[in-house]
């Protein structure tokens, strides 16, 4: 691990653990919950710049009677979400990110070249903007996220300065090469395609990370990149306790990762 000094400053500024217990047997853990969501649907698989006509989910609907849960593979799931969400945060709020990843954005010049992976409605863009990294590119393969990115940029700032490209994730070619890649939640997203999808991601990054560079990625699994052939070094940066609603509700982390070559 080549930032073991980091994590420790880590644990000791943040406050976060960074392991966390393995959860007992049988235990209902937020993975296995949202591991139910990634129904592997065919029929909603379409190019990246397609737009998905509500006919289709009608039809959907007629052919069974099961609720469906959301396909979160899929551009047609997202392009319809997006159609009326402006913002949302996955896993925890863009500030709190930023308390974790703090000794790592310490190290970097604010020249340096930062990509978002999966950007979604999230504001995180704003706040490295607010923090000085105006060089930060932020990837979706669903155009409605990139103009709400922009809409809460303008919003925020009164104009458009961080840059934004449509992209797919698991097939990388942006002909750059970044600092620090981030994802919040993507690769978790990600997982609900095929089997090799998350391998697929973690290649693209690799190509597309400078010399030094490395990927953080923020998940609900404690075993994301448990993946065969997986071209990068994963570490647990932090586990971070999700608030219980009820005492006796079963004790569930949100992981965060730093992947390195």
């Amino acid at each position: 691990m080549k930032f073991t000094g980091v994590l420790a400053t880590l644990v000791a500024v943040v406050g976060v653990s960074a392991a966390a217990p393995a959860p007992a047997s049988g235990a209902v853990t937020e993975e296995r919950a949202v591991s139910a969501w990634c129904v592997k649907d065919k029929r909603a698989e379409h190019p990246v710049v397609v737009r998905c006509p509500a006919a289709r989910d009608a039809a959907l609907e007629t052919e069974t009677d099961v609720a469906m849960p959301p396909n979160f593979e899929s551009q047609c799931y997202w392009h319809d979400r997006f159609a009326t969400e402006t913002a949302f945060e996955w896993l925890t709020d863009s500030s709190t990110f930023l308390e974790i990843i703090e000794p790592i954005l310490d190290r970097l010049d604010r020249s340096a070249r930062l990509l978002h992976l999966g950007c979604g409605t999230s504001d995180l863009h704003n706040h490295l903007r607010a923090r000085g990294f105006l060089n930060v590119t932020n990837v979706d393969y669903e155009p409605l996220a990139l103009e709400r990115g922009r809409e809460l940029e303008h919003a925020a700032f009164g104009d458009v300065r961080t840059t934004y490209e449509l992209a797919d994730a698991t097939h990388l070619q942006l002909g750059e090469r970044y600092d620090l890649i981030i994802d919040k939640g993507t690769a978790d997203a990600i997982s609900c395609g095929d089997g090799d999808s998350v391998l697929r991601m973690a290649r693209g990054v690799k190509k597309h990370l400078a010399a030094g560079g490395f990927w953080i990625s923020m998940s609900y699994s404690s075993s994301r990149f448990d993946v065969g052939g997986l071209p990068l070094a994963a570490d647990v940066m932090a586990s971070i306790p999700v608030p219980k609603l009820r005492d006796t509700d079963p004790d569930i982390y949100h992981w965060c990762y730093l992947l390195q070559p």
